[in-house]
């Protein structure tokens, strides 16, 4: 879907916030308030959402920037009974249930999962997660942040490598509010698919990944 100008899609994101959706226009971290809110009873299986984060986390310890209201800052949360072993497939999963989401926006032929679950369009990276988990009353929870590059138009060259965007790859501005949604449920159902009733990925994510 398309919009013009961007100033509608960003007054639609606000409305992304329901009883399983959590937003805040400015976070820390959505991973981190996601630990906290688990932490203090008020949160169960549900998604945060943000529109800036001041300390994003990536991977490796690394930070992860966003421009504030062009991109996707979020994270799922997932409560669970299975063994610590299962629980690390969901790295795997989530990968490729974002990659299947940006599938339906751009050529796949083009797409790519950087092992384990950065994902990259044309070389360049559009998506990045960090899967973390904690206990907490005997239960535990896996915490899914991801970041995904939306509507934004440049990039600084971080690293030596430049990153892309939806906007920079086809020209047109996204609803950031349709494709967290589509992501949340593409998690879940995969979730339960894959862990919950054991079916085989492993094949399935193998296509998507950079040789």
């Amino acid at each position: 879907m398309k919009f013009n100008p961007t100033q509608t899609e960003m007054q639609e994101y606000k409305t992304i916030a329901t009883d399983n959706i959590i937003f805040y226009n400015e976070i820390d971290s959505t991973n981190e308030e996601a630990k906290r809110l688990i932490r203090t009873d008020k949160l169960n299986e549900d998604a945060i959402v943000a529109e800036f984060q001041t300390a994003g986390k990536g991977t490796q310890g690394k930070s992860w920037a966003s421009t504030s209201g062009k991109n996707i800052l979020m994270t799922v949360v997932l409560k669970t009974k299975q063994e610590i072993s299962e629980v690390q497939k969901i790295t795997l999963i989530a990968g490729m249930s974002v990659y299947q989401v940006l599938g339906d926006y751009v050529d796949k032929d083009n797409m790519k999962i950087k092992w384990p679950n950065d994902i990259h369009i044309n070389g360049k990276k559009i998506c990045g997660i960090l899967t973390e988990s904690i206990r907490y009353n005997d239960e535990l929870y896996l915490i899914i942040g991801i970041g995904v590059n939306i509507n934004t138009k440049e990039f600084e060259e971080i690293s030596g490598n430049v990153p892309t965007s939806l906007l920079i790859e086809t020209g047109e501005i996204f609803s950031r509010k349709k494709i967290v949604l589509e992501i949340v449920d593409r998690i879940k159902e995969n979730y339960n698919k894959y862990i919950v009733e054991n079916g085989e990925f492993i094949e399935e994510y193998q296509n998507f990944l950079s040789k």
